[in-house]
């Protein structure tokens, strides 16, 4: 399964892939901005458990994204945009605090698991009342 790492711990995914496409980088391109050659790019697309986070770390920078983007599919909200519209502190700080419990708890999870939960979260939030 592309982007799926294990570790002793849990299942990670990771979404270089993803975010190569939506970066318009190819295998070669990405290969060039590191100093590396196109099938190293290729096994970390095929097999990102092989990735060191200082691997990781240059990997984000090249595609121009946060460290932590790696984690996450493009395509899904940033867990960190879902508060945003909750306009009390308190209650900003404790739905972010549910959203980083929910994140950690997500990178376990099948893609399509991931994606679903987020959406039903993002919808949550955006369909919530204000009194």
């Amino acid at each position: 399964m592309r982007g799926k790492a294990r570790n002793s711990k849990a299942a990670q995914y990771f979404f270089i892939g993803e975010w190569m496409d939506v970066r318009g980088a190819s295998d070669q391109s990405l290969a060039n901005k590191l100093g590396i050659s196109r099938e190293t790019v290729t096994r970390w697309r095929n097999f990102p458990s092989r990735l060191d986070p200082k691997k990781m770390v240059d990997i984000a920078r090249a595609l121009d994204i946060d460290v932590m983007d790696l984690y996450r599919d493009p395509a899904v909200k940033r867990i960190a945009d879902i508060g945003r519209g909750i306009v009390d502190k308190e209650e900003q700080l404790h739905a972010y605090n549910l959203l980083h419990e929910l994140f950690h708890y997500l990178i376990t999870l099948p893609r399509d698991e991931q994606r679903r939960i987020v959406d039903v979260v993002a919808t949550m939030s955006t369909i919530r009342k204000r009194p």
